[in-house]
């Protein structure tokens, strides 16, 4: 059994508050791949089915990256008690906004791919926070989600298709993510395409264009949040938009960055403007943390509170990506290489991958293959039989 397994398994007796770290165990590395380099030799071919070198990479998986968007459940927290139904939307249109925050140094590597039915969660009862992610299909990669909190539910689906466009790496989000407030108003949304600019020569940039439109699927309200293309000499990462009411009279306007702050008028577009978010400050040597901010800087740490507890399917506990994030990056390639083929043997074994044990597939949604929550997470947790519910062979070499 490898260390991360034997980790899993040996219980937590710690207590009291939890110290978080504030930089990773090691610097990411000084040179960036080359990306371009990388895509040309796959010209034509569908970019989830590459193996990238793991120096591509940064060390969370796509499971962790869906944790990151829910960093600022407290304009969640604030919708739920806010007692006008536009209020309660530009909160949710602030949240939905802000799940780009965390891309703003971030233009070179990826996360990494879990396997299939991996798993990440997060519990922060310091936050009334939460969260699990499951990988629940394979090809494509298709990734659900589910966070909870006091008022508040918080459901996802997420995959992408890529392909380059020009000197650009189109991004094209699948999948919607949904929110339910005080247990019967529906929020929906997808989002827009982004674009990796510069891949050949300049700085890179990560771009969005486009409407993102939430909904309120229970009284008819929207609100539309353009995302502005910043042009060559332009100001980037622009966003403004209009919140409707059920008839579809214009009653609230929000405008700011989508990496640092959003403001919004109530009333009419000539009023005072209000703060509505504000982006978290940023750590120090930020280039030296993968471009992390403090919130993803501790998603993969393994504190003594989750020895234990968590899933053994948890990311945490892949080695690869361990050894990745502590600088081992000879060793974490070799183990990567291990654990893919060890779920490629068994997949000819068992004529099938593991089926996920969080989630369901939905019929609710948008048209795209969606999941949803099926239940018994956190209850497995609380009574300690999560480590025999849980995949518990997916990390073993």
């Amino acid at each position: 059994m490898n260390n991360a397994a034997t980790l899993a398994t040996a219980p937590s007796s710690v207590s009291g508050p939890v110290t978080r770290r504030t930089s990773l165990p090691a610097p990411s590395p000084a040179s960036e791949p080359s990306l371009i380099g990388m895509l040309r030799k796959n010209v034509g071919k569908d970019l989830s089915t590459i193996s990238f070198d793991i120096t591509f990479n940064e060390p969370l998986s796509l499971l962790q990256k869906l944790a990151e968007e829910v960093e600022y459940t407290n304009l969640l927290r604030l919708a739920t008690q806010a007692v006008d139904p536009i209020e309660r939307l530009a909160h949710i249109a602030a949240f939905a906004v802000s799940q780009y925050a965390n891309s703003k140094h971030r233009t070179s590597r990826k996360p990494f791919n879990p396997l299939q039915a991996e798993s990440y969660e997060l519990v922060r009862e310091d936050l009334g926070l939460r969260f699990i992610s499951e990988k629940v299909t394979h090809h494509p990669p298709r990734m659900a989600c589910y966070a909870e909190g006091p008022g508040w539910v918080y459901n996802c689906t997420s995959s992408a298709k890529n392909k380059l466009s020009g000197m650009s790496l189109e991004i094209q989000p699948l999948g919607a993510q949904h929110i339910i407030l005080n247990g019967n108003e529906r929020y929906s949304w997808t989002k827009p395409k982004s674009y990796m600019r510069n891949l050949v020569a300049g700085a890179k940039y990560l771009e969005t264009i486009g409407d993102l439109t939430i909904r309120n699927e229970s009284s008819g309200e929207k609100a539309v949040i353009n995302f502005e293309a910043g042009g060559w000499a332009g100001k980037r990462n622009q966003v403004s938009g209009i919140c409707y009411t059920a008839s579809g009279s214009k009653a609230a306007w929000i405008d700011g960055v989508w990496d640092s702050k959003l403001n919004v008028r109530y009333g009419s577009s000539h009023d005072p403007s209000h703060p509505l978010w504000l982006a978290n400050p940023w750590p120090a040597n930020t280039d030296k943390n993968y471009g992390f901010t403090q919130w993803a800087i501790q998603l993969n740490e393994l504190t003594p509170d989750l020895v234990g507890v968590i899933a053994p399917s948890d990311s945490r506990l892949r080695p690869d990506q361990r050894a990745y994030e502590e600088g081992r990056i000879t060793e974490a390639d070799h183990l990567k290489t291990a654990l893919e083929e060890a779920q490629r043997q068994r997949k000819q074994a068992e004529g099938d991958y593991i089926k996920p044990r969080w989630f369901k597939p939905t019929s609710h949604g948008t048209g795209e293959d969606e999941w949803e929550y099926a239940g018994g997470y956190f209850e497995s947790r609380a009574d300690g039989s999560l480590l025999t519910k849980a995949v518990a062979s997916l990390f073993e070499l």
